[in-house]
């Protein structure tokens, strides 16, 4: 199993999004997860019961997770926003 594997399952990412790639810098002791998903694809929306595509992005963003290898851990991420015709974006 490769790194970018071990650390989607060691982080419970869900099928739609993948590790893009994994870094480690040793004098900043902090490992850095970035998190993509692939272009294109649909998102649930709950409140409807329907799925839409990509309207935007949060921009990158980077959230304390799991520490590993003696030092800390971040997962960054472009969390995707969505328009919905009722509910304006999500």
């Amino acid at each position: 199993m490769e790194n970018r594997e071990l650390y989607r399952h060691v982080l419970e990412l869900e099928k739609a999004w993948q590790v893009g790639r994994a870094q480690l810098d040793v004098r900043q002791e902090r490992v850095d997860i970035w998190a993509v998903y692939e272009e294109g694809q649909s998102w649930s929306y709950p409140e409807r019961g329907i799925n839409l595509s990509v309207y935007d992005h949060v921009p990158g963003l980077a959230w304390p997770r799991l520490d590993t290898c003696q030092s800390k851990g971040f997962i960054d991420a472009r969390i995707p926003k969505m328009e919905c015709p009722t509910h304006e974006v999500r």
